[in-house]
């Protein structure tokens, strides 16, 4: 709770907002983080979709996304730490905006 703590002071100094979104590393959050989350209001944030692009090329994010039931409120987690997320979203998001979705960081 302290790291997640310290982020926040953290990222409050960039942006100015007391409460960001919590996303447990590999999606595992243990029962303690979920109930620190809980009592100091930290939202928490899983995802519907692992797009895999930390070790997948751009070519397979893609094929696997695509072929994937993508449907409105899903979220859908990229890494922002490499260049085959951009890759991939530069085709998966014209390919799902013109199936209606619509995005939002969150």
């Amino acid at each position: 709770m302290s790291e997640i703590d310290r982020t926040e002071a953290l990222l409050e100094q960039f942006d100015g907002r007391h409460r960001h979104i919590f996303r447990p590393p590999h999606g595992r959050p243990t029962l303690g983080t979920i109930a620190m989350c809980l009592l100091r209001r930290y939202p928490v944030a899983l995802w519907t979709h692992d797009s895999l692009d930390f070790r997948s090329q751009p070519h397979e994010v893609v094929e696997r996304l695509i072929a994937t039931d993508t449907q409105p409120g899903d979220i859908l987690l990229f890494h922002d730490d490499g260049d085959a997320s951009l890759q991939s979203l530069e085709k998966l998001l014209p390919h799902w905006g013109s199936c209606g979705l619509q995005f939002a960081a969150l």
